[in-house]
Formats: structure tokens, C-alpha cells, sequence
């Protein structure tokens, strides 16, 4: 399984030369066609306006200032990527606040990833995470999502699968199947797992089975939780492994659970060191 089509989302134009420098030497290893969505944001809300100022006045002007930064998005991206013997297309585009996830979603419908940065952290844009959780819930392509630094292995010579048995973990690895047959060591990791007399098999045998008749040939690692959160268990085991890239489904529990009390997820997206292949 390839990503002939690969989408990636720039909203800050500080930020326009880090971004794509993760994700253009991808894009050439694998000869994918990179669509960039130039984007700016107007977030001006219905409603309100500064006092002194009409509505249609505040709303004509902050919205100049989106389409301004959306064209100078668009200029660098155009700029830096001419150079670099890829095929591509850059298109800018203005949106209010309250319309980002309908925008992204929409155009992540096509592709057949999206490659984004971590949304959370002190350097991260503030829409940083409506962009990852729009193209991750109705956007219908996985995402991967690169730490600050981080190279996309390509491929990727040893992968982690972060197994719970859920509707979105069993997603990333559908999603994930070419890069998993690619790999000279896949590992399903299943942290505290849960065993019932009545289950058909031991825990991951099914899924190891399933990618075995895809080529795929997984160890499984049962790991207890020792750790206080899940995610440090996944960090951990990453490393002990000396992985390249984790997949795994995102928000198995809800985003307003995981935002007040944390979840995988949530702390992955903000301290993750490795890539992240996401699906749900």
C-alpha cells in the first residue's frame, strides 16, 4: 500500500520551511504528489466586534489580514518547493474559526495521508490541534504526525502497533498495512491486557493472524502497566525496541475525556520523539 496523494496543512508562515523540510524528502522517496493547503484564518467570530468599530468594518479587515497570510503561506511554500524536483500543487484558501474542520476535512477527503507536525506544545500554532483532529475524525485518511526534528523513515525498518483491541487501533492498521509489509520487525504492543475465559484466543493472536495472511509477520509483546500513564508505557517499549514508528488509533475514549483527563493520545500528540501513524 502506497500514499500516491500526501496533504499536509501550513497555517503560520514562520513555520513553512520546518514543516516541509520533513516532508519533502518522503514525498521524492516514494514519488507522491504533495498537495499543500495555504491557509488563513479569520477568527473573528459572528456576533462580536471592538467597540468603536462596525462589525463589517473589523470583519473586511481581519479578513484582508487571513488572505494576506494565506498568499504569503502559499509564496514561501511555492518558493522552497520548485527547487526540489517533486510534483506538487499549493493552494491558498481563507476560512473563519468556527469553518476550519469542515475545510480540512474536505480536502482531506482525497488524499491518502496527511503528514502534519505535533499539534501540542510551546512552539505549536494555536489551530495546530482543530487541524489534526479534523483531518483525524472526518477527514477519512490516516495521519502522521512528525516531532519537531524527526525524519519519516522510509521505510520504516522497525514498527510498534499499540494494540487495545479497538475500532480505531484495527483502522491504523488497515491504513498502515504497505509500511507493516515493508518492515523487517512489526511488534503488537498490548499494554495490561485483559484476558477472558471466553475469548477465542490469547490476546493479539487474532491480529497477528490477520497480518500474517497479508505477509506480515508480528511478534507480540504483553507488557503490564508499571507506568502511570499509558503513553509512557508506549514511549518506553518504543524505545526499548528502537522503533522508527508507532501506529496506533487515536481517541478511543472521547477528545473532552482526553483533554481534562488526559489519554495515549492527548500526551502522545504533545511529547512523542518518533513518528506516529494515526487513524479513527
Amino acid at each position: 500500500m502506497s500514499f500516491p496523494t500526501i496533504m499536509t496543512v501550513l497555517d503560520d508562515p514562520n513555520a513553512v520551511e520546518k514543516t516541509l523540510a520533513s516532508i519533502i524528502p518522503y514525498v521524492r522517496a516514494t514519488d507522491a504528489h504533495l498537495r499543500v493547503l495555504s491557509l488563513g484564518i479569520d477568527a473573528t467570530q459572528a456576533g462580536y466586534f471592538v467597540a468603536g468599530a462596525s462589525a463589517a468594518i473589523m470583519s473586511d479587515e481581519t479578513l484582508q489580514l487571513a488572505r494576506s497570510e494565506a498568499l504569503d503561506i502559499q509564496a514561501r511554500a511555492e518558493a522552497l518547493l520548485k527547487n526540489e524536483g517533486v510534483a506538487y500543487e499549493v493552494e491558498s484558501t481563507v476560512t473563519q474559526s468556527a469553518g476550519l474542520g469542515r475545510l480540512i476535512s474536505a480536502n482531506a477527503h482525497f488524499a491518502d495521508l496527511v503528514i502534519l507536525p505535533l499539534p501540542y506544545g510551546s512552539d505549536t500554532g494555536s489551530y495546530a490541534p482543530m487541524v489534526t483532529e479534523a483531518a483525524l475524525f472526518e477527514g477519512g485518511a490516516p495521519v502522521l504526525v512528525i516531532p519537531e526534528g524527526a525524519t519519516i523513515p522510509n521505510p520504516a525498518r522497525r514498527i510498534v502497533l499499540a494494540w487495545n483491541n479497538s475500532a480505531e487501533a484495527l483502522a491504523a492498521a488497515r491504513h498502515a498495512l504497505g509500511l507493516l509489509k515493508a518492515a523487517d520487525e512489526v511488534d503488537i504492543l498490548i499494554i495490561d491486557p485483559e484476558r477472558s475465559g471466553i475469548a477465542p484466543a490469547e490476546p493479539g493472536e487474532e491480529l497477528a493472524t490477520w497480518l500474517s495472511r497479508h505477509g506480515v509477520h508480528a511478534n507480540i509483546s504483553l507488557v503490564p502497566r508499571r507506568l502511570g500513564r499509558i503513553s509512557d508505557e508506549i514511549t518506553r517499549h518504543m524505545a526499548d525496541r528502537d522503533a522508527d514508528l508507532l501506529v496506533m488509533g487515536a481517541y478511543s475514549h472521547s477528545r473532552l475525556r482526553e483533554a481534562i483527563l488526559g489519554g495515549a493520545t492527548r500526551d502522545l500528540l504533545a511529547e512523542a520523539k518518533t513518528p506516529i501513524l494515526m487513524a479513527h
